[in-house]
C-alpha cells in the first residue's frame, strides 16, 4: 500500500472517530437539556400539590432526575473532545 493511500485511510478513520465523539457529546447535551426541562416542570407541578404522599413521590422523582443530571454534567465535563 502506498504512503498517500495509507495516510488517506488514516485520516478517514480518525475523522470518523471524532465525528462519533462529537455526536455522542451532542446527544448527551440534548439529554441534559431534556432532563432540566423535566425537572423544572416537576418542580412547578410540586407547588400545586397538597397531598403529602404525592408530594413525597414527586420530590423523590425530582431528586433522582437531579442526581442523573449532575452525573451527566460531570461526564460531559470529563470528555476531552466535548470542550
Amino acid at each position: 500500500m502506498k504512503y498517500k493511500k495509507m495516510l488517506k485511510q488514516l485520516k478517514m478513520l480518525l475523522s470518523e472517530k471524532e465525528q462519533k465523539k462529537k455526536e455522542q457529546c451532542d446527544e448527551l447535551r440534548g439529554l441534559l437539556k431534556t432532563l432540566k426541562q423535566k425537572e423544572k416542570g416537576l418542580k412547578e407541578k410540586l407547588e400545586g400539590i397538597d397531598d403529602q404522599v404525592q408530594r413525597e413521590k414527586l420530590e423523590k422523582r425530582i431528586g433522582i432526575i437531579h442526581a442523573q443530571r449532575k452525573k451527566g454534567l460531570k461526564a460531559l465535563k470529563s470528555m476531552k473532545h466535548c470542550q
